[in-house]
Formats: structure tokens, C-alpha cells, sequence
């Protein structure tokens, strides 16, 4: 399942091909990830991609929101 480090939130969220569980698991580990990054950069040693936390939660509330 690497395919998904190449996907931003938005499309993790919709991918067809993934079942909610395994979204929900994708998006929350792009959020640890994200949270790290966030507090490696507030001691200045960032580095890598940075993606949003706000849209990885929008992400998250949007896949918990489906039925």
C-alpha cells in the first residue's frame, strides 16, 4: 500500500479502491506524521514534505462522516 504516499488527504479520503478502515488508518498516520514535522520544525531541524493539518482533519472528519 505505498501508492498512498503519493496522495494528498483529499484523495485518500476518495479513493475508491481503499476501504474506511484503511482510510482512516492512512490519514491518521499522515497526521502523526504531520504533528511531528510541525514540532521537529518549532526546533528547527524540518525538513521534509509538508502537508496540512488542517486538511488531513477535514480529511479525517469527511471519511468518518461516511456511512
Amino acid at each position: 500500500m505505498t501508492a498512498w504516499l503519493d496522495m494528498n488527504p483529499e484523495e485518500v479520503a476518495r479513493a475508491a479502491s481503499l476501504s474506511r478502515h484503511e482510510k482512516l488508518a492512512l490519514l491518521k498516520e499522515m497526521e502523526l506524521d504531520a504533528e511531528r514535522l510541525a514540532v521537529a520544525e518549532e526546533e528547527n531541524m524540518g525538513g521534509g514534505e509538508h502537508i496540512s493539518l488542517r486538511a488531513i482533519r477535514q480529511a479525517i472528519r469527511a471519511v468518518q462522516a461516511q456511512a
